[in-house]
């Protein structure tokens, strides 16, 4: 689920105005009160972070999770299964009248959660539906931690044994809470020079060579 690529946004939308943009595609939840606040389970940042944190908290307000889950996801793999349909999210020269109408087109009787394809509606009217891998990325890392699936990425310089990966994991280990489970990914960047670096939830530490030697070279820096 890493081979999409995303299109240049078109232009920027503000945070704030994310909500209205949302609720004026019925994404307002009224099936719970007012006060009934609720919250994605990690802080995400970016424009994507910010799509996919307003579509998880508005399935969580309507008990939707799971079938937009199961939306998001098969249009992903769409995307990238179909030439034609990736080619239509991307395309930067479709018009945004035409790229909704293409939308309901494809969309209709395919059984996808109306949330869903509200949520489609408001990246195609703010020109952002080649945002929608990374947008997708976001929303699988939410229900992720929401089912207490933590990920993590091992980044190392060079490939290392596999005894020492399950070393770094266990102390990974450490860091969950009761009820979280542990997802390790290894990558490896020669550009990082030596140590490693660790991504887990939110969380990112540089334990790497190139780390210490930017500290080094600030340190020279300010001495002259």
């Amino acid at each position: 689920m890493k081979q999409f690529q995303s299109a240049a946004p078109s232009r920027s939308i503000k945070q704030a105005t994310l909500p209205v943009a949302l609720a004026s595609r019925g994404f307002a939840a009224t099936a719970v009160p007012a006060q009934a606040e609720v919250q994605a389970p990690l802080t995400l940042h970016g424009s994507e972070g910010r799509y996919a944190s307003a579509l998880y908290c508005a399935a969580a307000r309507t008990g939707d999770l799971d079938a937009v889950d199961d939306d998001m996801c098969g249009l992903y793999d769409l995307a990238n299964e179909s030439e034609e349909f990736h080619a239509f999210l991307t395309d930067p020269l479709i018009h945004k009248s035409q790229r909704l109408k293409i939308l309901d087109s494809l969309l209709e009787g395919q059984g996808v959660n109306e949330l869903t394809k509200s949520f489609l509606g408001v990246l195609a009217e703010n020109n952002r539906l080649g945002e929608f891998a990374k947008i997708s990325d976001s929303f699988d890392e939410l229900m992720d931690a929401a089912r207490g699936h933590v990920n993590a990425i091992i980044t190392t310089a060079s490939e290392v044994e596999q005894e020492e990966i399950d070393e770094i994991s266990d102390g990974l280990m450490e860091m969950l809470e009761e009820g979280q489970s542990l997802n390790v990914e290894t990558k490896i960047d020669p550009a990082i020079l030596g140590g490693l670096v660790i991504d887990i939830g939110d969380r990112h530490v540089d334990l790497s060579v190139l780390a210490r030697l930017k500290q080094v070279q600030a340190a020279m820096v300010e001495s002259l």
